[in-house]
C-alpha cells in the first residue's frame, strides 16, 4: 500500500501465503476457509499478472479477508473438536465481484468478521471442483497430499489389523472411517476422482456397517481389498504426478511404519457449508501437529464405471447426541464472544535452560552441605568446634545467596519477552484509524527489542490501544488544519520503548495540537468533575491530569473511534494494576507525549523498608529519589504545607503517618528522617520514624477479601513470617495533595 510500484515480490509472497492456507484447508475439508482463500488467491493472481492494480480499497478487502481467516481459525475449538460456523458469503461475493469486474469497489466500513449461523447461500465451490484437463500440480500441494494420505493409509492398515483380532473395538471403527474421509477430502482437493470415489464408497461401507451394528469380522476382508485398491491408485497417481520426485517411496515407507492407534471419536462439528453434519476431526496426524477435520465436501452420487453406486451415495448419518451437545456449545461460544482460553507459553533459549540445570545442581550440593552440618551438630556433642561450624555455615550461606541471586536473575530472563509482540498489532490499527478519520498518519516504532516480563506484556496491549486511538483522533489535527499551521500534511505518531533504570518506559507521542490546560479546566467544570473555584486552583499539570478521570472527554463530537469519555481512565487503572505510572508532557500546538513507566517484573522488587507508627512498610526503591535527615527548624510553610529548601529546590514535606491516617509520633525530635519519593516529575518528602535497610521483596496481592486499599499496592512476607504492606508512591503523592486540600 505504501509503495505499489515496488510491490511485485510482496504480492508474490502474499499470494503464496494464501495458496498455502488454501491447500491445507482443502486437504482437511475446511470448506469456508478453503473457498475464502481461493477467491483471495484468484484476486492476487490477477494482480501478479498485471491485469489489476492495487488500491486502498483492495487492501481494505484483503485485510478484511485476513480478519475473517483469524475468525475462522478462532472458531476451531481444539478441546471439543468442534467448529463454530462462520458466514463468509459476503466477503466471498466481494472477492468474486472484484475478480470479474477488474476493480474493487470502495466501502465505507472495513469488513468486520462476525460469527453467524450457517450461511444460507451455498459456498463457492473449492478449486478442486474445476475440470481437471491436465491441470498444473503444485509441488508443495503434492508433497502435503503424499504425506497426509500416506499417514492415513498407515492408520487404515493398523485399524484393519486390530479389527481382525477384536471386531468389537468401536474406537478403531471410527478411526477407520475418519481416515477414509481424510483420503477422500485430500483426493477431491487434488482433483483425483478415482481415489476420491473409491475412498468415498469404502467410507460409506464402514458407515453402513457401523450404523447397522454389524460384526466387523465379516467386513475386514472386503475392506482390506477396497483399501488395497485405494493404496494402488494413490501410488499410481503419485508416480504419475511426481515425475522424478521419490514420492512413492515416501508413501510406501509411511504405510510400513507403525502408526499410532486411531484415537476415540469426537463429536462432529455443527453443520456448516450446506448444512450437513461434518465428520469427526482427524486426529491421526503427525505428533507435532493436530488437524481439525472440518465439514467434508459434498459427496458425489456418481460411482466408478461398472460399480454399484448405492453405498457411495449414502452419507454417514448424523449422531443426535453429538449434535445436541455441539449446538449449545456453539451458541454459548457465540454469545460469550470470547475466544477459547489457550495455554500461555514462552519460547526459551536452551542455553538458559542449561544454566538453570547447572544452578539446580549447585543448589542440591549446597543443600547436602547444610544437611551434613546439621548432622555434625546433632552427633558431635561436646567435641564440636563452634568457630569451625560457624565458619562453615557462613560459607555455605554465602554460596546459597549467590546461587539464589543467579537463579532469580535467570528466571527473570526466561520470563522476558520483547515488546515487539505487542507493538506488531499497531501498524494495522493506525492504518485503519487513518482510513476512518481521513487523516494521513505515519506510525514510527522504536525499541521493539526492549524486553518486559511476560505478565506485563500481556496486560499492556489494551492501554496502548486507547492511547494510540487518542493520539490519532484527538491529538493529530485534520489534514487542512495541519497545512494551515505549517505542519507536514502527514501526522506522526511515535511508539517507543526503552530501559530507564530499573524499569521500562513506553512512550506514545504525536506531533499534533497538544493539550490545552485551560480547555481541560473548562471541560472539567462542564462535566461537573470540579467546581469553578477548584478549577482555578489547579496548576497546569493537575488540569491536564483530568484526562484520566472517568467520563472525561475533550472531543467536540463523538466518533466511532473515541469521544465517549471511556479509555484514558482505563489506561490509568490498568497501569496502576501493573505497578506503573503515566506521565504527560504536552505543548500546545507542538504535540503530546505520554510516558508509561513499568517495572521489569511484577514478582520481585527492591524496596526501602521504613518504620511508621510502630509498623514496617516497604517503598519501591525505583520511586525513592533519596533519603536524608533534616533539622525540623529548617521547615517553612508554603501554601498551607510544610516545605524545605533542599539543594536549591523547594521540596514539599508531609508526615507519612498523617497520609496513612496513623497515630502521629509523640516524640519531640530535632532531626527527622526523610524519604524523598518521585512521582513522574514531582517530588515529595515523607517524614518517617525510622529508616531501615534496603531489601529485595516478593510482591503478593492483597486478595479479594481486602480488595483495593488506598495507597497500598500489595504485601510481602519477611524472613520472620511477618507481613509488610507495600506502599504505592503514586497513590501516596495523590493522597498527600488531597489531605492538604481538605485539612490545611
Amino acid at each position: 500500500e505504501k509503495n505499489p510500484a515496488a510491490a511485485g515480490e510482496t504480492v508474490n509472497d502474499v499470494f503464496r501465503y494464501f495458496h498455502n492456507l488454501k491447500g491445507n484447508s482443502g486437504i482437511i475439508g475446511y470448506r469456508e476457509l478453503n473457498g475464502l482463500t481461493h477467491e483471495a488467491e484468484t484476486l492476487l493472481n490477477r494482480v501478479r499478472k498485471g491485469e489489476m492494480a492495487t488500491s486502498n480499497a483492495m487492501i481494505d478487502l484483503l485485510l478484511g479477508v485476513v480478519d475473517m481467516i483469524e475468525t475462522l481459525i478462532g472458531a476451531i475449538d481444539m478441546s471439543a473438536s468442534q467448529v463454530t460456523p462462520c458466514d463468509t458469503s459476503a466477503l466471498v461475493a466481494r472477492l468474486q465481484a472484484a475478480v470479474e469486474s477488474g476493480e474493487v469497489a470502495p466501502t465505507g466500513e472495513a469488513d468486520t468478521p462476525g460469527r453467524a449461523a450457517p450461511p444460507a447461500a451455498p459456498q463457492a465451490p473449492p478449486p478442486a471442483e474445476a475440470p481437471q484437463d491436465g491441470p498444473e500440480v503444485d509441488v508443495e500441494d503434492l508433497k502435503v497430499f503424499g504425506e497426509t494420505v500416506g499417514q492415513q493409509l498407515a492408520n487404515i492398515s493398523l485399524a484393519l489389523e486390530t479389527l481382525e483380532r477384536d471386531p468389537g473395538q468401536k474406537d478403531y471403527v471410527d478411526g477407520l472411517y475418519r481416515s477414509l474421509v481424510s483420503v477422500q477430502n485430500s483426493a477431491q482437493f487434488m482433483g483425483l476422482d478415482d481415489i476420491k470415489i473409491n475412498a468415498e464408497r469404502t467410507a460409506g461401507l464402514v458407515a453402513q456397517a457401523r450404523d447397522a451394528d454389524l460384526d466387523f469380522a465379516l467386513m475386514v476382508d472386503i475392506l482390506r481389498q477396497e483399501c488395497a485398491i485405494i493404496s494402488d491408485l494413490v501410488a499410481r497417481e503419485l508416480e504419475r504426478l511426481g515425475g522424478d520426485e521419490p514420492v512413492e517411496e515416501e508413501l510406501v515407507s509411511a504405510m510400513d511404519e507403525d502408526a499410532p492407534a486411531p484415537s476415540p471419536p469426537a463429536p462432529p462439528a455443527p453443520p456448516a457449508g450446506e448444512g450437513r453434519p461434518a465428520p469427526a476431526p482427524d486426529e491421526d496426524e503427525d505428533e507435532a501437529s493436530t488437524v481439525v477435520q472440518a465439514p467434508a465436501p459434498v459427496r458425489s452420487a456418481a460411482g466408478p464405471r461398472g460399480t454399484d453406486r448405492t453405498p457411495a451415495a449414502r452419507p454417514a448419518p448424523p449422531r443426535p447426541e453429538a449434535e445436541a451437545s455441539a449446538a449449545p456449545a456453539a451458541g454459548a461460544a457465540a454469545a460469550a464472544g470470547k475466544k477459547p482460553k489457550v495455554s500461555s507459553t514462552i519460547r526459551v533459549d536452551h542455553e538458559k535452560l542449561d544454566h538453570l540445570m547447572n544452578l539446580i545442581g549447585e543448589l542440591i550440593i549446597n543443600r547436602n552441605r547444610f544437611a551434613m552440618l546439621a548432622r555434625s551438630l546433632e552427633t558431635g556433642g561436646q567435641h564440636i568446634d563452634v568457630s569451625e561450624v560457624a565458619s562453615s555455615l557462613t560459607e555455605t550461606t554465602y554460596a546459597m545467596a549467590r546461587i539464589s541471586d543467579d537463579l532469580q536473575d535467570t528466571i527473570m530472563k526466561v520470563r522476558m519477552v520483547p515488546v515487539s509482540t505487542v507493538f506488531s498489532r499497531f501498524p494495522r490499527l493506525v492504518r485503519d484509524l487513518s482510513r476512518k478519520s481521513g487523516k494521513k498518519v505515519e506510525l514510527i516504532m522504536e525499541g521493539e527489542e526492549t524486553e518486559l516480563d511476560k505478565s506485563v506484556i500481556e496486560e499492556i496491549g489494551d492501554p496502548l490501544v486507547h492511547m494510540i486511538r487518542n493520539s490519532v483522533d484527538h491529538g493529530l489535527e485534520a489534514n487542512e488544519d495541519r497545512d494551515a499551521a505549517g505542519k507536514p500534511e502527514t501526522g506522526r505518531v511515535w511508539l517507543r520503548a526503552y530501559h530507564q533504570g530499573n524499569s521500562v518506559a513506553i512512550e506514545v507521542e504525536d506531533d499534533g495540537r497538544g493539550i490545552d490546560p485551560a480547555k481541560m479546566r473548562e471541560v472539567g467544570v462542564k462535566k461537573g468533575m470540579v467546581t469553578p473555584e477548584e478549577a482555578k486552583a489547579l496548576d497546569d499539570q493537575q488540569a491536564i491530569g483530568l484526562i484520566f478521570e472517568p467520563g472525561f472527554s475533550g472531543a467536540e463530537k463523538v466518533t466511532d473511534i473515541s469521544g465517549r469519555g471511556v479509555g484514558m481512565d482505563v489506561v490509568k487503572t490498568n497501569i496502576k494494576n501493573l505497578k506503573g505510572s503515566v506521565n504527560i508532557n504536552t505543548e500546545v500546538g507542538r504535540g503530546t507525549r505520554f510516558t508509561i513507566a513499568l517495572p521489569l517484573t511484577l514478582a520481585i522488587i527492591d524496596a526501602l523498608m521504613v518504620k511508621v507508627a510502630g509498623d514496617t512498610y516497604a517503598l519501591p526503591l525505583e520511586a525513592v529519589s533519596e533519603t536524608t535527615k533534616i533539622e525540623v527548624r529548617r521547615f517553612t510553610e508554603v501554601n498551607g504545607r510544610k516545605a524545605v529548601t533542599l539543594r536549591g529546590e523547594v521540596l514539599g514535606i508531609m508526615d507519612l503517618c498523617e497520609i496513612l491516617e496513623l497515630p502521629a509520633n509523640s516524640e519531640k525530635r530535632d532531626i527527622v528522617p526523610i524519604v524523598v519519593i518521585q512521582d513522574n516529575n514531582r517530588r515529595l518528602g515523607l517524614v518517617v520514624d525510622t529508616l531501615l535497610e534496603r531489601q529485595e521483596i516478593v510482591i503478593k496481592p492483597l486478595g479479594d477479601y481486602l480488595g483495593n486499599k488506598e495507597g497500598i499496592s500489595g504485601a510481602t512476607i519477611m524472613g520472620d513470617g511477618s507481613v509488610v504492606l507495600i506502599l504505592d508512591p503514586h497513590e501516596i503523592y495523590r493522597m498527600s495533595t488531597s489531605r492538604v486540600g481538605s485539612g490545611m
